[in-house]
């Protein structure tokens, strides 16, 4: 789930390959798109308050869900200034060294 979040938020489409079949985004996974969700419609997965909730889910929500900020911010920030960036953004830096590590050892 959490390299999938990442495939998803690290995602962009290529431009200028004349012929080529446009790429298909991957898709985001189930606990991304339920966070995603959340945070636009302001209401949770199933009815009811948090403790309603299935186990785990609004963790694995809220996994995915800083996953995808962080990667996105990371492939969003001036190439030229990520010093910057790391300094000013020390828990969306560790987060993408996380998940560089785990495509290091599972692929991806």
């Amino acid at each position: 789930m959490i390299l999938a979040a990442a495939a998803y938020a690290r995602w962009k489409p290529r431009t200028g390959l004349a012929g080529q079949p446009p790429e298909i985004r991957p898709q985001a996974p189930r606990e991304l798109r339920l966070a995603l969700d959340v945070r636009a419609w302001g209401a949770l997965p199933l009815s009811g308050g948090l403790l309603d909730q299935p186990a785990g889910l609004l963790d694995k929500m809220r996994y995915a869900l800083s996953v995808y900020e962080a990667v996105t911010s990371y492939e969003n920030r001036n190439k030229l200034e990520t010093v910057k960036w790391k300094e000013a953004h020390p828990r969306q830096w560790q987060v993408v060294q996380e998940v560089n590590e785990l495509r290091k050892t599972h692929g991806g």
